[in-house]
């Protein structure tokens, strides 16, 4: 009877050989076209403007929710407050 852990081992293997390569996701870079900024992602741009401070209006609204930094969804609030500032760039 094969050992427990080399059993386990083995299946690893396997698995691992059946996997397939991880496709890049393209990041979308967006543009502010108020200030003409490039940002690598969308949740890049809302982190950097939440850090700047350009969004302090915003978060004394408290639009993003008690704690902004880790709102996962910042970027969509984002744009919903401001639909044409932003845009994707091709």
């Amino acid at each position: 009877m094969i050992d427990h852990s080399l059993q386990i081992a083995q299946i690893q293997e396997a698995l691992a050989r059946k996997r397939k390569p991880v496709v890049s996701t393209n990041k979308v870079q967006i543009k502010d076209k108020q200030t003409g900024t490039i940002y690598p992602s969308k949740n890049n741009a809302y982190q950097s403007l939440l850090k700047s401070g350009e969004l302090k209006d915003l978060v004394d609204k408290g639009i993003f929710g008690p704690v902004p930094e880790k709102n996962t969804f910042g970027w969509y609030t984002l744009q919903s407050e401001w639909p044409n500032r932003f845009e994707e760039v091709k």
